[in-house]
């Protein structure tokens, strides 16, 4: 189954994090940006520290803006927010409904993972979680940033779990790319790393 500290003028406030419980189961005029830093608890791995530092340049250039630091998600990032908390209750309880609730009939949906998805509209959207829940069993989902301007946003998140169908564990950061209207994601793109890929064993997408 991804958001001001500074002003116009140029005065910067504070950076500040904000630790977030982790979603677990047994996500012309210059517009200001919004940035939401969750801090880890413990020691983060140097892998993880390298995604996130990719990951604020890539966000930055996409967005075209300097990362500012804010205390709380707003906007399109709480909208991310709040579907990745239905993500993890989908994926506990198999129950899709609040999940479904946040994308629309031209919802446009596109992920690389398991050799690529691509789909439109709420039918489609279904078949990948459907298969998320038929091949991944995540152990863990956290939130660790968003990246927001105007309508869109960006984030990171940690992901680990492994794959039902091969058993084999993966641990590994996702970078999601959404556009928010309404309260609803009506585009969506994630990019994730080979890890995951690997883990799922070539499960297809149903059909």
């Amino acid at each position: 189954m991804s958001a001001l500290a500074a002003s116009h003028h140029g005065h910067a406030a504070k950076p500040q994090a904000r630790e977030r419980a982790p979603v677990r189961v047994p996500v012309p005029r210059p517009q200001r940006m919004r940035v939401v830093a969750s801090a880890q608890s413990g020691p983060t791995a140097r892998r993880d520290v390298l995604n996130v530092a990719l990951f604020g340049g890539l966000a930055s250039s996409m967005l075209a803006v300097t990362p500012q630091q804010a205390s709380a998600a707003t906007g399109p990032a709480a909208t991310l927010e709040s579907a990745y908390g239905a993500f993890g209750s989908f994926v506990s309880s198999g129950d899709y409904s609040t999940l479904d609730s946040f994308f629309t009939n031209d919802t446009t949906w596109l992920s690389n993972v398991n050799g690529g998805f691509q789909g439109k509209g709420k039918a489609d959207v279904k078949r990948f979680f459907a298969w998320n829940l038929a091949a991944n069993a995540v152990s863990s989902f956290r939130p660790l940033q968003f990246v927001e301007q105007g309508n869109k946003v960006a984030s990171l998140v940690a992901m680990a779990g492994s794959g039902k169908a091969t058993g084999r564990p993966y641990d590994t950061v996702l970078a999601h790319f959404a556009t928010v209207e309404g309260g609803k994601i009506t585009e969506f793109r994630e990019v994730a790393g080979s890890e995951w890929s690997e883990a799922m064993g070539g499960v297809p997408f149903p059909k």
